[in-house]
């Protein structure tokens, strides 16, 4: 069994591809927080069906981001920065909700799937502090709030952390799908 990593437009996989990759269509293809950043998702996995080989497996893990949510001791500060957190990260911070009724007209049916609340509370905050961090920048540069207020936030966050108040959380689900069998193949 060899496993071979291949990088291409997810947009449109057999033209960035070559040959020998898409030789035997691949086994499996994994879309981890992929589709929540594609400009059009239905395309990436379609892309993915016409690559993928009969009977091929589909591993989709995004985030349901609409329901991301920071704690904040000013609830205002708190829901504009979390919707201000996802519009300036996210193309569409809800697939995961629009995935479940729609992945069948794609070339994929749903055979399991997996969730997990990811959650920090208290002084314990790795994953959420560094994501605050790495995205607060995209807010203050998006101007969809005042920059002082995204400043203000960030350092919050970081007191939250050292007095034990610090809260995150955001819904993660895994999707297993197969690709369908084209009737017109049998």
């Amino acid at each position: 069994s060899v496993t071979n990593f291949i990088e291409g437009d997810a947009h449109d996989l057999q033209t960035s591809l070559t040959n020998a990759d898409l030789k035997d269509g691949f086994d499996v293809v994994v879309m981890h927080t992929l589709l929540s950043h594609a400009t059009h998702p239905k395309t990436v996995l379609r892309s993915a069906a016409e690559v993928a080989g009969s009977g091929a497996l589909l591993f989709v893990m995004d985030g349901d981001y609409e329901g991301l949510s920071f704690g904040h001791s000013e609830k205002w500060i708190g829901r504009q920065m979390d919707q201000a957190l996802v519009e300036a990260t996210f193309k569409r911070p809800d697939i995961i909700r629009h995935l479940v009724a729609n992945i069948d007209r794609c070339g994929w049916s749903i055979k399991d799937s997996k969730v997990e609340c990811v959650a920090e509370i208290g002084k314990h905050a790795s994953y959420w502090s560094s994501f605050a961090e790495c995205y607060a920048p995209r807010v203050k540069a998006s101007g969809l709030l005042d920059a002082d207020i995204v400043d203000q936030w960030l350092v919050d966050q970081a007191e939250n952390i050292d007095e034990g108040k610090f809260f995150a959380s955001c819904n993660y689900y895994t999707l297993v799908a197969q690709k369908q069998v084209n009737e017109n193949s049998k």
